[in-house]
């Protein structure tokens, strides 16, 4: 964790759930890219972020292009590293 930096958008840190008691956050945004190029995201609640960072996000797979229907489970996107923060 980044200590030295207490400017939004360049805080990088290993511990989201920490980060978000640190600096008071709600919801974090978490994204991914699909086959096509589209911005795919959930909005995730700051008390979640931990199980997300360990488990991974759910995302319908229907809506990545691969080839599937609502009928198939949820992909998981694992949160590999938070490089930057910013508030929205």
């Amino acid at each position: 964790m980044c200590l030295g930096r207490q400017k939004w958008g360049t805080d990088v840190t290993n511990d989201l759930a920490e980060f978000a008691r640190a600096k008071n956050v709600k919801y974090f945004m978490i994204s991914y890219t699909d086959l096509f190029g589209g911005q795919r995201a959930k909005l995730v609640p700051a008390q979640a972020i931990g199980d997300m960072q360990k488990d991974g996000a759910g995302f319908a797979g229907f809506a990545t292009w691969l080839d599937l229907t609502p009928a198939h489970p949820d992909m998981l996107a694992k949160v590999v590293e938070a490089v930057a923060t910013r508030p929205i």
